[in-house]
């Protein structure tokens, strides 16, 4: 089984440990924070670590696009319970959390938070590291700038 390293042990981090849990392949899950005591290390110790993917959990979405640039094995998070049309496409060190629908052709940029029961529209376009929060609804054919952050139970579009 796959080693996860989660870099964040927060909010994001205990979400994208769940999903992780979830998708089942991981044997092992740990955490780099620099503020957290379950974290094994600090963010900037990841060199200094073996592991098979990382998954970025900041909420911050600079910091998050720093971070990614700086992993060459990107974790993307995709719970079993997430409705994803075939011809959809997520961009790597994405989460797509459990409720959440991406429908027909839509794109989700690399880095972002799709959260519950969140829905993006047929072709739709969701920048980068970018944050979908819960019920929030993208219309179809809508392009979401990068790191926009969409509130809970708005929808945009």
């Amino acid at each position: 089984m796959k080693r996860l390293l989660i870099l964040g042990a927060g909010q994001y981090g205990f979400a994208a440990k769940e999903v992780a849990q979830a998708i089942g392949i991981y044997g092992s899950i740990e955490f780099l924070d620099d503020r957290n005591d379950i974290a094994v290390g600090k963010l900037n110790d990841i060199d200094k670590f073996e592991y098979d993917e990382a998954f970025v959990a900041i909420g911050n979405p600079d910091i998050r696009a720093q971070l990614l640039e700086h992993i060459d094995k990107i974790s993307t998070l995709i719970h079993p319970n997430a409705v994803i049309s075939r011809s959809a496409h997520i961009g790597e060190g994405s989460i797509i959390e459990a409720g959440a629908v991406v429908c027909t052709d839509a794109k989700i940029g690399k880095g972002t938070i799709v959260m519950a029961n969140a829905v993006v529209g047929h072709n739709a376009e969701v920048g980068v590291c970018c944050q979908l929060k819960y019920n929030c609804t993208v219309s179809e054919n809508c392009v979401v700038p990068d790191r926009t952050k969409i509130d809970c139970n708005t929808v945009f579009g």
